[in-house]
């Protein structure tokens, strides 16, 4: 008898890892874009969450990016084994992953100013046009745009997104809450802290120990992207991290070479 490929099972923890693998595989145009980017540049530029990442390679030196390229071939290896083992058909499911990603990125920007209007009224408006005046991005710059968003997934949606909602729903079973509300409770507070933590990370007022980018910090901005940041989770959460990863680089790429959100409105 033939073994049938089971349903991804979201309540108990975010994506188990046959339900990943063809999303890591997607992921794999982001990952090299943004290695051919760190190489153009030498390795003066970088994206925040990947230093974050890798800080536990930091005493490696020299040795660290190689072993970066090393465990995401692993990781490739894995997630191609689990999707033969489950009967995953990885090029209708990375075709599938795209097409929504793009979708996704589409709606990012119109739903982002209805997101932004609600709280305008208390806040400054935020800039966020283009600015016909200035030249067009490098290429490598866009593909440091572009792949770096892989690694803000895994670290805010993959990362702190899956560790809150793991911690989160095992405290409120102790707590004698039931199931449902466990769980709904679990989510909307991971998607709030992973919201949070995502937008804090782009401003050197949270991460000038860490690393020498970021933004001067403004309300205005902080909750944008905090805004930005729950939209993201949302998407990880219905459709998985595969498309929250493609979309959000695709809307980093349309904001770089100057699609304002407002037009898609």
């Amino acid at each position: 008898m033939a073994r049938r490929s089971p349903k991804p099972e979201v309540r108990g923890a975010p994506w188990p890892g046959h339900a990943l693998s063809p999303a890591w595989i997607s992921m794999l145009p982001m990952f090299a874009c943004y290695e051919l980017a760190v190489r153009q540049y030498d390795g003066a530029r970088r994206n925040g969450a990947e230093v974050l990442l890798s800080l536990w390679l930091s005493p490696l030196g020299e040795w660290a990016d190689g072993v970066r390229l090393g465990l995401i071939a692993a990781f490739t290896v894995v997630a191609l084994h689990l999707c033969r083992r489950h009967g995953v058909r990885v090029r209708e499911s990375l075709a599938r992953i795209w097409l929504e990603s793009c979708v996704a990125a589409l709606t990012l920007g119109p739903a982002l100013v209805g997101v932004t209007a609600l709280w305008m009224r208390w806040t400054d408006q935020i800039d966020v046009a283009w600015d016909s005046s200035r030249s067009a991005p490098e290429l490598g710059t866009a593909a440091l745009v572009f792949g770096g968003s892989v690694y803000e997934e895994l670290v805010f949606r993959i990362g702190l997104y899956g560790l809150l909602y793991w911690t989160l729903v095992r405290a409120l079973r102790l707590l004698k809450v039931s199931e449902r509300p466990a769980i709904w409770g679990a989510d909307l507070l991971a998607l709030t802290g992973s919201a949070l933590g995502f937008a804090a990370f782009h401003f050197r007022r949270f991460t000038y120990l860490l690393w020498e980018g970021g933004a001067a910090f403004t309300w205005p901005a902080f909750l944008w992207l905090a805004s930005a940041g729950l939209l993201l989770g949302i998407l990880y959460r219905m459709r998985g991290p595969g498309v929250a990863a493609g979309a959000h680089a695709l809307f980093n790429l349309g904001l770089l070479i100057g699609i304002d959100p407002d037009v898609l409105t």
